[in-house]
This record gives structure tokens, C-alpha cells and sequence, in this order.
């Protein structure tokens, strides 16, 4: 199987911050709508299909949205000041390109002539090269979104790009999808692309509550840990998509957990087991809608995360299609619980 590079590079080249995730759902509901599927999109902005006519309930999440930054100030020179969408590490900066929902672009610096590695982050600026206040309010009015701009780049095994938290999750159900399209679903199973994950997990509560599946699945990122300063997590780049265990906002359903365990084994999908002591993805907030839905996540392993220059590998994003694939075929996934 390859990968559609194509596809991944508009995702995750795509400006999408939590919020304002418009431009990736065109996408997503273009692709949909052509291979002659009716998507439907609710008053958030959450985007959903869903196959099969019978059977248990299953939601299937990944989310649209990605990092970025909001202006909340202009000084008399012109500079903006900006305040985080999301889990920004300030680290990763430092001259790094800001692209504004108007198209208008800037550069990330420091007040300080010499930047600690540790700055807070209202000592940051964006200079878009204005001459003064009132011609940056014309520019770039408080309250524009802008996002952390990079190409996605083909590393061979690896791919590097902006945003793969969480376009590499759209992408997969996006495949998981064409590859279900033709088989015959013996459970509901509904595929939700997901707003505001990385801000306040909105979109999958949302969608959550209106379906109120049996199930819930996220498909995410997760912390790789095969660089530098050891976390002593068990994830790494190469070695198949992460069954989640638990991260910091959900210990997943446990007969779930075996269920996609055994079918990896007996399927000899390479895979891997996710303890993550810190994070979280859409599947711990839709396990506390309602009266609580039994949720796990399937995660790739991703370095950088949170930065312009995420990565992650090929094989495991064609191990978790394969491993969706078949588990959504299988009709006991919604009778475990």
C-alpha cells in the first residue's frame, strides 16, 4: 500500500488552527462527495458519513484542527502580540513563519536581543512588516488566527511535515473509508472529522452526544521516544500504529484494548502499546459523554510533536489502516461491552 503523498501534503499544507478548520473539511467533504459518498456537516463544523445500516453504533474520530496563534495586542511599531491555540512549545519559535487566515504572513521573534531557550510567551512578537499600528490593524486585525507554516517534505521511510497532529489521523480514515467501501459493515459505523481537539475537544464531545455510540475510536499521534533525552515510553518511529493503554485522560476500555490487541496478533499487524503519562486525544472526552462510552485510541508515533516539523513513518500509517480496517469489519466490536 502506498501512501498517497499528494493527499497527505494538501492536509497538512492546509491552514486549519482549532476554530477555523473550514479549508481542511472542503477537502475532506470534496473527497467524500466524489467518490460518491453525502457527508454532512453540524453547526460546529464537525464532518461525518456513516457506513452501514444495522448493527451497533461505532464512532470513529480524527481531528482537523492543528496548533497555532490568535493577535490580542499591536504595538505603536506595529508588532503583534499573540497568545497560543493549543499546546504551543515557545522553544520551537523563534523564527519561525506565522501564514494569518487572510494569507497575510509574518515572522515569530524575541524582544530579548538573545533569547533564552525557556521564554515566556509574552515576550514573543510577530513582525509582519508593517510601518505602524494602523497599518497592521489593516493587515492583520486583532483576533486573526495564524498557523506555524512548513512544506511537507518525503524523507523516504519518514515524513516531516506541519500539522500531522492530526492530518495523519484525517488521512487514515479518509483510506480506512475507501477500503470499507465496498465491503459489507455489519455494525453503524460512523466516521467523524473532528474541530477544536487541540483547544477544548469540542467537536468530539459534540458528536459524541448526537450519535451516542456504543464504541468510540481516536486516531491521533503520540509521543515518540526514540531520540536523545530518554522518556522511557515504549513508542517509536517504524514499529506499527500504538493500541492505546492510557494516556492522561483515558485508561481505555479494557475488553476493547484485548480486542484490538488480538485481532493485531492474529493478523500479524505490526503494532505497538501505548502508556503515555501525559496528553490526550478526542477518545478521552467522548468516554465522558452521556452516561460514559467505552473509548480507545489508535495512535502514530510521532516525533516533535507541537512544532512545525513533526515526523512520523510510512509503515505505521499503512499499519493502522490495515488494523482499522479489520477490526471495523469485525461485528463482536460493538457486543464486547
Amino acid at each position: 500500500m502506498a501512501i498517497d503523498l499528494k493527499l497527505l501534503k494538501k492536509l497538512t499544507e492546509t491552514f486549519g488552527p482549532s476554530g477555523r478548520e473550514d479549508e481542511v473539511g472542503k477537502i475532506i467533504l470534496d473527497r467524500l462527495t466524489k467518490k460518491g459518498f453525502k457527508p454532512s456537516k453540524d453547526v460546529h463544523g464537525n464532518i461525518k458519513i456513516t457506513l452501514g445500516n444495522s448493527g451497533n453504533k461505532i464512532l470513529i474520530t480524527a481531528h482537523m484542527d492543528e496548533i497555532g496563534i490568535v493577535v490580542n495586542y499591536i504595538d505603536e511599531k506595529g508588532f503583534l502580540k499573540i497568545s497560543p491555540i493549543g499546546g504551543v512549545y515557545n522553544e520551537a519559535l523563534f523564527g519561525s513563519r506565522i501564514l494569518f487566515a487572510n494569507g497575510k504572513w509574518g515572522a515569530i521573534f524575541s524582544q530579548t536581543t538573545n533569547p533564552k531557550i525557556k521564554t515566556d510567551f509574552n515576550s514573543l512578537f510577530v513582525d509582519i512588516g508593517a510601518k505602524n499600528k494602523e497599518d497592521a490593524q489593516k493587515q492583520v486585525p486583532i483576533g486573526t488566527f495564524g498557523v506555524f507554516h512548513r512544506e511537507m517534505v518525503n524523507l523516504g521511510d519518514n515524513i516531516m511535515a506541519k500539522a500531522l497532529d492530526d492530518r495523519v489521523g484525517v488521512y487514515i480514515l479518509l483510506k480506512t473509508i475507501d477500503n470499507l467501501k465496498s465491503k459489507k459493515m455489519t455494525n453503524r459505523v460512523t466516521f467523524g472529522f473532528t474541530v477544536q481537539e487541540e483547544f477544548s475537544t469540542l467537536g468530539a464531545r459534540a458528536l459524541a452526544h448526537s450519535i451516542d455510540p456504543k464504541v468510540a475510536i481516536a486516531v491521533d499521534v503520540t509521543a515518540s521516544d526514540d531520540i536523545r533525552e530518554k522518556l522511557y515510553l515504549n513508542m517509536t518511529l517504524g514499529n506499527g500504529p500504538t493500541i492505546k493503554i492510557m494516556d492522561s485522560s483515558l485508561i481505555s476500555h479494557p475488553k476493547l484494548k484485548n480486542f484490538f490487541i488480538d485481532t493485531a496478533k492474529k493478523e500479524k499487524i505490526k503494532h505497538q502499546l501505548e502508556v503515555l503519562p501525559f496528553g490526550g486525544t478526542d477518545a478521552g472526552a467522548m468516554s465522558l459523554v452521556k452516561n460514559g462510552i467505552p473509548a480507545i485510541g489508535v495512535s502514530i508515533p510521532a516525533r516533535y510533536v507541537h512544532t512545525p516539523s513533526e515526523m512520523v513513518n510510512k509503515k505505521d500509517i499503512e499499519g493502522a489502516i490495515n488494523l482499522l480496517t479489520t477490526v471495523l469489519t469485525k461485528k463482536d466490536i460493538g457486543d464486547l461491552v
